[in-house]
């Protein structure tokens, strides 16, 4: 699985690569970024805090503008044409897509965990979201961080080590962080926990939950 996985990154790297050097301008900047996300990092890569027009600014979760004031910082632009962003984009794309496959083979076959996720790979929403413009948004890190959370959980269901559950955990409240769409998904994933090792013992379930 060690190969398959590092083959499967590298093919979903060289794709997104070529994908983004070829439409990397096209499409329009979300308004988000440019109202909101875009600004806000500036002011924190600058040191001016977590503020935007002198105000704590609550309209979405601080994980996005917090990853983009760390991508500014890291030099070139302070704007929507920074490159380094666009780049780390890609690399958490073919991250995300390598996850989905250990994610899947937890259960799946290798060919099944495969085609899951070369699936999500050439999906045009995923990748769109990715490689143009529409890439200036919190939806490339959420999707990082929810697909680590369920690889983690299901290699946790597998090993029966409590230590994963947690950093699953961890992972799921990052997504969260990032966007608060799954917010009450820890709910399903307790009923997951509680019917997916029916073998193992109540007092593992109750502490993994």
């Amino acid at each position: 699985m060690k190969v398959a996985k590092r083959v499967l990154f590298l093919i979903a790297l060289i794709f997104y690569a070529a994908s983004y050097l070829a439409v990397g301008n096209r499409g329009t900047n979300p308004g988000d970024a440019v109202n909101f996300y875009a600004p806000l990092a500036t002011h924190i890569a600058q040191g001016d805090g977590y503020v935007l027009d002198h105000a704590f600014p609550d309209r979405y979760p601080p994980g996005f503008p917090l990853f983009l004031a760390a991508i500014y910082r890291t030099g070139g632009t302070a704007d929507l044409e920074n490159t380094h962003y666009r780049w780390a984009i890609v690399i958490l794309h073919a991250l995300s897509v390598t996850m989905l496959f250990l994610a899947a083979r937890q259960w799946l076959t290798a060919s099944q965990a495969t085609i899951a996720a070369l699936l999500l790979m050439m999906h045009p929403v995923f990748a769109a979201l990715g490689v143009t413009r529409f890439a200036w948004n919190a939806t490339a890190l959420f999707l990082f961080f929810f697909v680590a959370s369920l690889w983690l959980l299901f290699s946790a269901l597998r090993t029966g080590r409590r230590l994963i559950m947690g950093a699953s955990g961890i992972a799921l409240a990052a997504s969260v962080l990032t966007w608060p769409a799954p917010t009450l998904f820890p709910l399903i994933v307790m009923g997951f926990i509680a019917i997916a090792r029916p073998g193992t013992s109540p007092l593992w379930r109750v502490a993994s939950t």
